[in-house]
């Protein structure tokens, strides 16, 4: 259908203009704002403000509270099963 025929119409010109891919607008606006690593603490901070000011729905907010709830337990009964503590399990990571 029409859908197929725009997308189509728009990867040709990727093709044949390849400073139209994502890639190529990424490396760009990395050029821009003076490196990747500035570029990426840019895209950093605006992905936080837009992610910001949406709302976090009641249900939502559930879900992430339900899942630190449960997060809490297992680790309460990890370590009552005497495999340590994050400390410990840190230490033996990298002894």
């Amino acid at each position: 259908g029409t859908r197929y025929t725009s997308s189509m119409a728009m990867l040709r010109q990727r093709i044949d203009n390849p400073d139209l891919t994502p890639s190529a607008q990424v490396l760009e606006s990395a050029r821009g704002h003076g490196g990747f690593f500035k570029y990426t603490m840019f895209a950093s901070q605006q992905h936080k403000q837009s992610l910001l000011a949406q709302p976090l729905g009641a249900e939502m907010q559930a879900r992430f509270e339900n899942s630190a709830a449960e997060s809490l337990v297992l680790q309460a009964r990890i370590e009552a099963a005497g495999q340590g503590n994050f400390e410990d399990y840190v230490a033996r990571y990298y002894a």
